[in-house]
């Protein structure tokens, strides 16, 4: 019986701490990025630093799908997303929150080669980037 204590809460911990130290998470076409904690700059290219290898990075294709989701375990903090402008300015996406745990996004950028997110909460800031070489549109 103490055994099975024990492990529950262990168990439980764990989940906790996963919960409350948690970043946010973006899905794209299915597949976990995560972000890059940073301060908020108002130039959008100083997270992506001076020796940035765009062709090291995961591509994927940008038509494949219609909504970025943002998974928030920290569900008693809401998050605030918003699409980062880099050439052409474009009308803002739509934001949904589906419950306390997930937002989507729409996909407004399908033939952009970088579409990027600053997600913010609390005091905390995010940026997420998401490439497609122009072989894969």
């Amino acid at each position: 019986m103490k055994k099975k204590n024990f492990i529950f809460i262990t168990c439980l911990l764990i989940f906790i701490f996963i919960t409350i130290f948690s970043p946010p998470i973006m899905f794209a076409h299915g597949l976990p990025i995560l972000g890059k904690k940073s301060e908020k700059s108002e130039n959008n290219f100083d997270h992506l630093g001076d020796g940035s290898d765009f062709t090291s990075r995961k591509v994927y294709y940008t038509t494949d799908f219609d909504y970025f989701y943002f998974i928030n375990l920290r569900f008693w903090e809401n998050l605030e997303i918003e699409q980062l402008q880099y050439y052409i300015p474009t009308d803002e996406p739509r934001v949904k929150k589906i419950n306390p745990f997930i937002y989507s996004v729409e996909q407004n950028l399908k033939y952009s080669y970088i579409n990027s997110f600053g997600v913010s909460r609390s005091n905390d800031f995010w940026y997420f980037d998401y490439y497609a070489r122009d072989d894969k549109l």
